[in-house]
């Protein structure tokens, strides 16, 4: 007994796989999913574009995708192997790479291999991960919890992941901005403190603001991070922020106004222990489990 792939039913012939890629369809439904979407042509097996659920046969399948990013259709010759599934033209797969890049280039060596398969899960970061993977995520997206809890690395990880949908991302410690502002503050700099904070506000499509409410609480400070905060809040540009105080510290430290627009969005609590310890104990471990087996294997 199958279930047809299409309308679900039940039936009891067993037909050749259609290009559903390993389910089976009945009688009634495989003329529809074995039908070209471009010619029209029927065929014992045809192929899938980029586009998902739109079927080709196989010579409009070397020539027809859809661009994901322009919405245009670009002839190119297809990789069977690759289920005849290209993303980009060419013209958006190169300004794809310049802002994966740029992205790359703002973010510290030592978190630029951070991604969401090598985030170290823990039952403290559990609760946050479940959230993000069902997408209940209102942004600004608040991450908060003591110092050294992968804060910075799922932030890093989502931010790269963001990149990859053709947006332009940045990332930006907030000692080393207020460091700029202070020099840019001075006579010899070509750039003004409010020239530099309107290009984090409106240059990124996403910004990641790491490790808020740890600078000095003074007037200029405030003053500078409500403007950025404020700015990419009015502005609606989706923004990252992690910070080693919830939200009550960071309204005594600056400002009821700033932890307002930074509390609108997701707020999520990371707890555990210290992330970068435990993070090489798991690095340690599974590289001798790794040279254990390669001796046993010597020795076999």
């Amino acid at each position: 007994m199958n279930i047809c792939s299409l309308c679900r039913k039940p039936f009891n012939q067993e037909l050749p796989i259609a290009l559903d890629y390993g389910r089976y369809s009945c009688d009634e439904c495989s003329p529809q999913l074995n039908t070209c979407v471009s010619c029209g042509k029927k065929s014992e097996k045809i192929y899938e574009s980029f586009d998902y659920g739109q079927f080709y046969c196989d010579d409009c399948g070397k020539k027809l995708n859809t661009c994901i990013l322009c919405g245009e259709q670009f002839e190119k010759e297809l990789n069977k192997s690759a289920s005849y599934k290209y993303e980009h033209c060419d013209n958006c797969a190169k300004i794809m790479n310049c802002y994966i890049e740029e992205t790359l280039r703002s973010i510290p060596q030592s978190y630029r291999q951070c991604t969401l398969q090598n985030y170290n899960k823990t039952p403290g970061n559990a609760y946050a991960l479940s959230k993000l993977f069902e997408n209940e995520v209102k942004l600004p997206l608040y991450f908060y919890g003591k110092p050294r809890v992968g804060k910075t690395h799922l932030s890093v990880a989502l931010l790269k992941k963001v990149s990859k949908r053709n947006n332009k991302c940045k990332f930006v410690n907030v000692t080393y901005l207020m460091a700029q502002c202070r020099m840019a503050s001075g006579d010899k700099y070509s750039q003004t403190a409010d020239e530099l904070i309107n290009g984090y506000i409106y240059d990124p499509e996403c910004l990641l603001i790491d490790d808020i409410g740890i600078e000095y609480r003074t007037d200029f400070v405030r003053e500078k991070m409500y403007m950025l905060i404020d700015g990419r809040y009015s502005n609606k540009k989706p923004t990252i922020i992690t910070s080693n105080y919830s939200l009550a510290e960071i309204a005594d430290r600056l400002g009821e106004r700033i932890a307002s627009r930074v509390g609108s969005g997701t707020v999520l609590e990371i707890t555990g222990e210290d992330y970068r310890l435990s993070h090489h104990k798991v690095v340690e471990e599974n590289k001798t489990i790794t040279n254990k087996t390669e001796v046993d294997n010597e020795k076999n």
